[in-house]
């Protein structure tokens, strides 16, 4: 996973609850069904992203 610049001609534009994320299509049945989480502690904070398929990053 990592952050882009720029959207990508091949990229989807998903909108769940009011935020927009810009998904790899290669990458969208990983995350269907998944939660994304903002968390802070004190090792740092940023984006969780739990898989229904059982993974997480």
């Amino acid at each position: 996973m990592s952050l882009e610049e720029a959207k990508e001609e091949h990229d989807q534009l998903v909108e769940i609850q009011g935020f927009s994320f810009v998904v790899d299509p290669r990458a969208q049945m990983y995350l269907e069904n998944g939660t994304i989480d903002y968390r802070k502690s004190i090792f740092g904070e940023g984006f969780s992203i739990t898989s229904a398929m059982g993974g997480s990053c």
